[in-house]
């Protein structure tokens, strides 16, 4: 139970750091041109806020693959491990999306405070991008849908916190499919309380 509550509350407490930097909080919503020329006035924090994304991402997977041991331990198989394998294959999307933010993107930025135009391709192969983002946020709200059934099913942590991660992905998922739009760092506010769950468990 510990190492599977530390990596969760690591993985969680880097994901709200970095979406709660305030010199990007304009950043996430701007238009195009002017999102690309704060990128490229706040790169530092640019970088610093992807690179706490992506251990935000790695530690969530690596805790819940250890809950999801625990879970079986509990006698509850098919609900979690679906909700692993849909983190596991979607972990490697949310990557590839902050790899192209902070080369792609990165590059671009840099060219247009430069005072090149946008290129004709970048909209196009932001899109792309972001859609990646999107599939992410599905499958790790539909993640925490099975492993809150197998929370329940289970009893390795109270019965509440399960249903209020069914709860949490199914409005996650309807919002995200209704929005077309995507925070997907609120996953982790529901990965956070299976983490603090667990540690206090453990003492």
């Amino acid at each position: 139970m510990l190492s599977a509550g530390l990596l969760l509350v690591a993985g969680a407490v880097a994901g709200l750091w970095a979406a709660a930097t305030p010199s990007l909080t304009r950043v996430w919503s701007a238009p195009l041109p002017d999102k690309l020329l704060m990128i490229a006035d706040r790169r530092g924090a640019w970088w610093r806020a992807n690179v706490l994304f992506l251990v935000a991402i790695m530690a969530t997977a690596g805790g819940l693959a250890t809950l999801a041991a625990l879970i079986r331990e509990g006698g509850s198989y098919g609900p979690a491990f679906a909700g692993l394998g849909l983190t596991l294959a979607a972990t490697p999307l949310w990557a590839v999306d902050l790899a192209f933010r902070v080369t792609v993107t990165t590059s671009v930025a840099e060219a247009v405070k430069g005072g090149a135009a946008v290129p004709t391709w970048y909209p196009s192969a932001a899109k792309w991008s972001w859609s990646l983002l999107i599939i992410y946020s599905l499958c790790a709200s539909a993640a925490l849908v099975g492993f809150g059934l197998g929370i329940v099913r289970s009893g390795i942590l109270p019965e509440w916190s399960g249903w209020i991660a069914m709860a949490g992905g199914g409005v996650l998922i309807f919002g995200t499919i209704a929005r077309k739009d995507t925070i997907p760092v609120v996953v982790q506010l529901l990965t956070l309380l299976f983490g603090v769950l667990l540690l206090i468990a453990e003492f």
